[in-house]
């Protein structure tokens, strides 16, 4: 009678199936990797032009329907605008007849895979013949 020896190791089965489990685990890996350093680079494009608009927003000086366009760093291209603010609601009344601005600023950008830009908006009270002399 012929007597087998018992089987040490693993199959070729087995092994095969091991690689596959493995190599799925690192695709996966790779997908959630890749995935977050486009999102850290995508939010970091945000947070400087969120910081472009601040600024640009904040030194706005407000003159009659004018529009003023520019770049920072050959990226983030952006233009300004400035028009009257006229109220929607017939309730409101301006206060001690302060005329205000609308100011609108876009900021555009070339992204990772397609063009980005974001959309500021805010109400600037208008200079008066005496403060803007200054």
């Amino acid at each position: 009678m012929v007597t087998f020896k018992k089987q040490k190791g693993f199959s070729l089965i087995e092994i095969i199936v091991a690689f596959s489990i493995a190599v799925m685990s690192l695709a996966v890996l790779y997908n959630i990797q890749s995935n977050a350093v486009r999102s850290s680079i995508l939010y970091d494009e945000y947070l400087i032009a969120n910081r472009i608009g601040a600024s640009l927003l904040a030194e706005a000086s407000v003159q009659m329907n004018k529009a003023t366009e520019g770049s920072y760093d050959n990226k983030y291209f952006w233009e300004i605008s400035t028009t009257d603010y006229v109220s929607n609601s017939e309730t409101s009344q301006p206060i001690n007849n302060l005329a205000l601005s609308n100011v609108t600023l876009k900021i555009e950008w070339q992204s990772i895979d397609r063009e980005r830009s974001i959309l500021l908006n805010t109400l600037k009270p208008k200079l008066t013949q005496s403060e803007s002399d200054f």
